[in-house]
């Protein structure tokens, strides 16, 4: 897994997600995911952070993860190394201190009309 660590220090590790890496397992697929090269790399942070639960009631780590993005979506992820840090950030976003944004991209172009429409196709949006 190849994940560009943009920060880190003793208390968090800032990572660039890629697209198409789920952040922690749900209990149903098997393939790799954030959590995994996190605990290959940092196996301290095993129990930092809240556990979830899949629909069987079993255990899924959320190793250090204190919020996540979808699948398909790549951007910064800050990781909580320990309990405080993972306390503070968790704080932090639940207070709205710490701001998302998101950035959309398309090849839609737009047309008189004020429509976006697709180049290749007239009926396409």
């Amino acid at each position: 897994m190849n994940i560009e660590i943009l920060y880190e220090d003793a208390d968090l590790v800032v990572i660039n997600k890629p697209a198409g890496l789920v952040v922690h397992g749900d209990g149903k697929n098997t393939e790799p995911t954030l959590v995994d090269w996190l605990l290959d790399r940092y196996p301290d942070i095993e129990s930092v952070g809240e556990q979830g639960r899949d629909s069987e009631g079993e255990v899924i780590l959320r190793s250090g993860i204190v919020h996540r993005l979808d699948r398909e979506t790549s951007g910064v992820m800050i990781i909580a190394k320990n309990q405080k840090s993972f306390e503070f950030l968790k704080k932090q976003f639940h207070s709205k201190a710490n701001r998302s944004q998101f950035k959309g991209f398309s090849d839609v172009v737009s047309t008189k009309r004020g429509k976006g429409r697709d180049e290749r196709s007239h009926n396409r949006l």
